[in-house]
């Protein structure tokens, strides 16, 4: 059987869903093939608390959190005080972190942990 990846979604990269017109959870599953997806809870609060924002980012933010229970995501727990925070958590735990966070990507990057993010909308996994 194969080995199922864990990617670990970021707002921006849930974000780009709606706003760049691109299936990330395919596109993932294509570039990996077997894929479990998931957010930190922090990730999942700033979601939410997007998604009760008016105008074009709060309708994307729920666009998204309806896409995230379709496809089944799970919510991990880590100990972090904020969303960037437990993404460069989970990424030390082995965990593949999907964002298009600039700063981000490269903070992960420098710890050794493995990155997709969003080129000219097509997903490109960073090693």
């Amino acid at each position: 059987m194969a080995k199922c990846s864990e990617v670990v979604l970021d707002s921006s990269m849930l974000l780009g869903i709606a706003e760049l017109k691109v299936d990330v959870f395919s596109e993932i599953g294509a570039l990996l093939g077997r894929t479990e997806f998931s957010v930190t809870g922090q990730v999942l609060e700033e979601m939410k608390m997007l998604a009760g924002k008016s105008g074009r980012t709060g309708e994307n933010a729920g666009i998204a959190l309806r896409l995230l229970e379709k496809n089944r995501a799970k919510v991990i727990a880590v100990e972090a005080g904020n969303a960037d925070e437990s993404l460069v958590e989970a990424a030390r735990q082995g965990k593949i972190v999907a964002t298009n966070d600039a700063e981000l990507r490269k903070k992960i990057k420098s710890l050794g942990g493995r990155i997709i993010y969003l080129r000219k909308k097509k997903i490109v996994k960073m090693g």
